[in-house]
């Protein structure tokens, strides 16, 4: 379960220190400029060597804030995942992640995003909804969701 936090804390970036609000106007500009912000090069803070690659992805029919995550952990291993967030209710920001049933057919598409083109929601399968929850300290993100929590560094260059 530890990767699964990982890469979704990374959805939290611009989102410290706000809790749930009815300002329904305010959290939508939240998410456009998380949305907006989130792609990039992530590490973990921790230093194990782990890494995450996010990529905004255009798929109207799995949503509208969509990205392709591609995680690397600290011993090479590798996994591709979708991530969506949504504002619900004009209240809260939820995540939803996805992993790929056929895995292998994804598996270059950070070199290649034109692979992505053809997904549709047949072909994920949801392993994760949860509401952000963060905390920023300097550069670093605190994460929390569904009792995990994990820190992690954008990577600058």
């Amino acid at each position: 379960m530890r990767w699964m936090a990982f890469f979704l804390l990374a959805t939290g970036w611009l989102l410290s220190g706000s809790g749930c609000t009815s300002d329904k106007a305010r959290r939508e500009s939240e998410l456009a400029k998380l949305a907006g912000d989130l792609v990039g090069q992530y590490e973990s803070a921790d230093r194990r060597g782990a890494a995450l690659a996010i990529l905004p992805v255009h798929a109207g029919m799995i949503g509208d804030r969509v990205f392709y995550l591609e995680r690397r952990s600290g011993d090479g291993e590798q996994s591709q995942h979708m991530l969506t967030i949504e504002l619900v209710d004009g209240k809260e920001i939820v995540q939803h992640a996805f992993v790929f049933k056929d895995a292998p057919r994804w598996r270059n598409a950070l070199q290649t995003p034109e692979l992505l083109k053809s997904l549709v929601p047949q072909d994920l399968r949801l392993i994760a909804r949860c509401e952000v929850k963060l905390t920023e300290s300097g550069d670093a993100l605190e994460y929390s969701c569904g009792g995990i929590t994990e820190t992690l560094q954008r990577v600058t260059e």
